[in-house]
């Protein structure tokens, strides 16, 4: 069936554009797939809402020569774009380049977004002496020139507003985070990595944390058939889940957690803490909804 593939991206793309409502979120392409940390390569149309970011001081141009921070993201709609707010920590004002569409990280794949807005959640509490980790890891991006650049605008669902995802649900995680341990650069090309979710004890003893937020953070860890974990590159990308969790009992997938902290040496048996987005789906829509 050479012409199934172009027939449904045409039907998802359509799908998208005709509105912002449930019914047209959390679907994906099927295609097949080739042997993140210990995950395996994807392809960008599998999980068509990944971004990637890289993040650089004000009124650099080129990042190729310059710090900057990678990140991942998750596309919301074609105006607005979620991810950690702990990977704007180094960078205020920034200028932002994302990969969209892609399957490599190609220097020439990037485009600098022009954006009116970088939101951070009213409660961020950041990582430094005082504190283990990050609090309250979301922010919002509301981008101006998506329409340059933005290839596809098929997005997850969000979850209900305090819904729960129980302990040994299978996710995925996604992103261009790099491949080994103490590596900051990320890899040439996508990948996915089969995760569960698990108890917030194996967090809490796997990464000797003295304490942890229930409800605003998720834990997952390693899967049975699968060694991935998320890993330096990957903050702010998404954790999703397929399942019917919101007001569809249509099986989607459901962003339920962003990649926010996790072993420095991205270990398979470790397991990593994902910001818990159904905490923040009535904030997300309240912004979204302010600052239309």
């Amino acid at each position: 069936m050479p012409h199934l593939l172009p027939t449904v991206l045409a039907l998802l793309t359509l799908q998208s554009i005709r509105g912002s409502d449930l019914e047209n979120c959390g679907f994906i392409i099927p295609t097949v797939r080739k042997y993140i940390y210990g995950g395996r390569s994807a392809f960008i149309e599998q999980w068509p809402w990944q971004l990637h970011l890289k993040i650089t001081n004000k009124g650099v141009i080129n990042f190729s020569e310059n710090d900057h921070a990678n990140c991942g993201a998750t596309l919301l709609d074609q105006n607005w774009i979620i991810t950690a707010a702990h990977c704007f920590s180094e960078h205020t004002e920034p200028n932002i380049f994302i990969l969209n569409g892609h399957n490599k990280t190609e220097i020439d794949n990037y485009k600098l977004v022009k954006y009116d807005k970088i939101i951070l959640h009213p409660d961020y509490t950041e990582y430094n002496g005082d504190h283990e980790f990050s609090t309250n890891d979301i922010a919002l991006i509301k981008i101006s020139n998506s329409n340059k650049f933005i290839k596809s605008i098929s997005r997850p669902c969000l979850p209900r507003q305090n819904s729960i995802i129980p302990p040994n649900s299978i996710c995925y995680i996604t992103g261009f985070g790099a491949d080994g341990r103490y590596d900051n650069e990320p890899i040439k090309r996508i990948k996915e990595g089969k995760v569960a979710i698990k108890h917030e004890k194996i967090c809490i003893k796997s990464l000797a944390l003295n304490y942890y937020e229930t409800n605003t953070m998720i834990c997952a860890g390693r899967a049975r058939g699968s060694r991935a974990n998320s890993c330096q590159g990957d903050s702010g990308g998404p954790l999703v889940c397929e399942g019917s969790f919101g007001d569809s009992k249509i099986e989607k997938w459901y962003l339920f957690g962003i990649t926010s902290f996790g072993a420095l040496d991205c270990t398979s048996f470790s397991s990593s803490v994902y910001t818990r987005v159904s905490t923040y789906v009535d904030w997300i829509n309240e912004t979204i909804k302010k600052h239309k």
